[in-house]
């Protein structure tokens, strides 16, 4: 029952995996394949008996209070403290902004509400554009989903975290605002670097869709459809 919800893009992604396996059947497809639905379905039906067993909110404030924890440590985590090479900017950003949108969207999260300050610090301090990206994402499909009295409190708290996150961005170091704002591609920077090897992946996505347009290249075989072995 609590899989209902989620059903069907639940059926139409194991249907696509298993197209791509048969197309691609080889012994790196099968594991690969087997990976992504293990990544997929395996947290979707322990959430699901989570929330037969109605234990969800007791998971849920522990995501909330141990993401606040890593938001607080990550200027010790990340990549150029004592533990960077155990952490990476981007999960991170990405476990900051999934707390943020939970305590955004569950009315029974509110009593964590003092977290979300935290939670952006730590957000800010990630420097990771994909998950502000997501955040700002997640807050739109979030408020297309709510109507009526649910949508006042949405905005309410939608309009504090802009504030907040406008005064957080004010005393964040100079080095974390450049890397937020530059979108430039070169090698004069880590930012403009980083926007250089992603252009490098959407050239080689053209040329994989372009050689292989219908079943692509298989889950995970990115590298063997790369430019160099088309």
């Amino acid at each position: 029952r609590a899989l209902r919800p989620v059903g069907l893009p639940v059926v139409q992604y194991a249907w696509l995996i298993g197209v791509l396996l048969v197309v691609h059947l080889s012994v790196g497809s099968t594991l690969k394949s087997a990976q992504r639905l293990e990544l997929f379905a395996l947290p979707l039906l322990v959430g699901a008996f989570i929330a037969l067993r109605r234990q969800h909110m007791i998971v849920l404030r522990g995501y909330v209070l141990a993401t606040t924890l890593l938001a607080v440590a990550w200027p010790v985590l990340n990549p150029t403290g004592v533990l960077g090479s155990q952490f990476q900017k981007n999960p991170v950003g990405g476990f900051i902004v999934s707390a943020i949108l939970l305590l955004l969207a569950v009315r029974g999260l509110r009593r964590l509400l003092w977290c979300m300050p935290l939670l952006l610090i730590g957000l800010g301090l990630t420097a990771s554009r994909g998950a502000i990206l997501a955040l700002v994402v997640g807050i739109a499909v979030i408020s297309l989903a709510y109507g009526g009295s649910s949508r006042r409190i949405l905005v309410a708290r939608t309009l504090a975290i802009v504030v907040t996150a406008g005064l957080v961005y004010q005393f964040l170091p100079g080095s974390i605002t450049t890397r937020i704002t530059n979108f430039s591609v070169g090698n004069t920077s880590a930012a403009s670097y980083a926007n250089l090897y992603r252009e490098d992946y959407y050239h080689d996505a053209e040329l994989i869709i372009a050689a292989h347009p219908w079943t692509g290249v298989g889950v995970g075989n990115y590298v063997a459809g790369s430019a160099a072995n088309l």
